[in-house]
């Protein structure tokens, strides 16, 4: 152990990794006796395309994430962590507790820093799977989606380029409603926001790709949305 100018060990070479292991320790002991306090608004997860991904592909299965939040004594959310959640769930699910907003923590009568805990339970679109019914866990439904084939960007043309330039636009997205058929490809597809100069090459870029709907079962009516980006690069 090395010793400062007095002769005395420091302090930081007095933390050894078993102390700090220890003070960790002592710390998430703490954590876990504070008071805890409930939402007074809770939206639901918007599940992104990891989430979306994972569930269906264990279409059958019931998958938990839970969420804790530090709320200090004014209601306002200091921290939150994922602590038993697959790594696919982990940023709708801590998204959405990010968006909520939280009673103070009272304890003997008094606002104090606290925490609050939510579990959510993501469940694949499909009418086949029954829902589960269990106490504490709150349900998200995946929204159902259809993954491309063999995706590939589109195209960006000289006079596509000009018009980004000109607009000081880096990229164009544009915005595209469809079906799949029985076959798996593109059908009933509709232009829901585009530049007019962009949707002819989005439409023909879509009807190359063949897809994989999630959720949900080709040409039965399902309704998916697709976002096309075009770059300057």
């Amino acid at each position: 152990m090395a010793l400062d100018s007095t002769g005395t060990a420091s302090e930081a070479n007095m933390r050894s990794p078993l102390l700090l292991a220890v003070l960790s320790l002592a710390t998430a002991v703490v954590a876990s006796d504070l008071p805890t306090t409930k939402p007074y608004t809770s939206p639901a997860p918007v599940p992104d395309i990891a989430a979306q991904v994972y569930v269906e592909s264990k279409p059958r299965e019931l998958h938990t994430c839970e969420v804790t939040a530090m709320v200090d004594r004014f209601g306002e959310i200091k921290d939150v962590v994922a602590t038993a959640c697959p790594d696919s769930l982990r940023t709708s699910s801590v998204q959405a507790v990010r968006g909520w907003d939280f009673h103070p923590p009272v304890q003997d009568d008094m606002a104090v820093d606290g925490q609050a805990h939510a579990t959510f339970g993501y469940i694949s679109h499909t009418v086949r799977t029954p829902v589960p019914r269990e106490r504490g866990i709150r349900l998200v439904r995946m929204e159902p989606t259809a993954r491309p084939d063999w995706p590939s960007t589109p195209r960006t043309t000289r006079a596509m380029k000009t018009w980004m330039e000109a607009n000081w636009a880096q990229n164009v997205t544009c915005v595209l409603d469809m079906q799949v058929s029985k076959r798996g490809t593109p059908d009933q597809v509709q232009i829901i926001d585009c530049p007019q100069l962009f949707g002819e090459a989005a439409l023909e870029r879509l009807e190359r790709y063949g897809m994989t709907p999630l959720g949900a079962e080709p040409g039965d009516g399902t309704v998916y949305r697709m976002y096309l980006e075009f770059g300057l690069e």
